[in-house]
């Protein structure tokens, strides 16, 4: 039975699977994102093709806590850079309606929304989704950055992701329309680093209005569009942190697979990036 432990030092939690047959790419030579599958749950048409939500036939979640995936198209291996930023809105629509259905089960506290791609990113099949986890705990790491962001707003008396966008400097800027910016961070943990955020400050995903929800579609089409360009095929991760405390703002944070964590950075917490925000935007912006 799946379920939870929690680490005896920093209390984070630690997910134990009983038995994880996770297939790692096709199920007897196919796809099971390309075939008719009593999985799905839910079907949101896009023009000529799909979106989809399945159950997830292999859980990480403890029991009682559901999974679910969001397949983005019928298409095997169409990017989320080839899809239209009016299709990227629906898939966000989606997920924002997704999440605020697993909100509703007893005993969920958080909803966590991630994308995988490439076996680097910890990614196993290669037909493009996205998942979506149901947790009766807040992750560690958004409850940091929670920490972080109420110490900031009483020491600073402002949100840090508002400072950065009032302050922009066009060398860490990748996309932006009214609504919504894609940047590269001061300090970037990762290559080709970038947040995608509304400007308007709102930290829960589940109730973000439509129209910066579309705004926040278009500029994330644009930045997984030169991200994808940029790396050419290798892995990339992209995260929503989001939560509903009042001083926090969210964020789609995207960023390459490129290296691997040495010892050093698992055992300090530190992070190694070997390309500096500044260079990653221009090559960004040079696809």
């Amino acid at each position: 039975m799946n379920h939870v432990r929690f680490h005896a030092i920093t209390g984070d939690p630690i997910l134990y699977i009983d038995h994880r047959r996770k297939p790692n790419g096709y199920i007897d030579g196919h796809c099971p994102f390309c075939h008719p599958s009593e999985s799905i749950k839910q079907v949101y048409p896009v023009g000529d093709d799909a979106i989809s939500v399945w159950d997830n036939l292999y859980p990480v979640v403890p029991e009682g806590m559901a999974q679910e995936l969001v397949v983005e198209s019928r298409v095997h291996d169409r990017m989320l850079g080839q899809h239209s930023a009016e299709a990227i809105a629906v898939l966000l629509w989606v997920i924002r309606e997704r999440m605020n259905h697993l909100y509703d089960h007893p005993g969920v506290v958080y909803v966590s929304m991630f994308r995988n791609w490439g076996r680097q990113s910890g990614g196993t099949q290669p037909h493009p989704h996205s998942q979506l986890y149901a947790l009766p705990f807040v992750p560690p790491a958004i409850e940091r950055e929670r920490e972080g962001f109420q110490r900031l707003r009483r020491e600073a008396g402002c949100c840090p992701i508002c400072r950065e966008i009032d302050g922009m400097v066009p060398e860490r800027l990748v996309a932006e329309n009214e609504w919504a910016m894609a940047f590269a961070p001061y300090a970037s943990m990762h290559p080709f680093e970038m947040w995608v955020t509304p400007r308007r400050h709102v930290g829960a995903f589940e109730s973000i209005p439509d129209d910066v929800l579309a705004g926040m579609a278009a500029v994330l089409h644009r930045a997984v569009g030169a991200l994808e360009k940029a790396i050419d095929g290798r892995a990339y991760n992209i995260i929503l942190c989001h939560d509903r405390d009042e001083n926090y703002h969210l964020r789609f944070l995207v960023f390459a697979r490129i290296f691997t964590s040495s010892g050093f950075v698992i055992g300090t917490g530190a992070g190694i990036n070997g390309l500096d925000p500044e260079r990653a935007v221009a090559l960004l912006r040079g696809v």
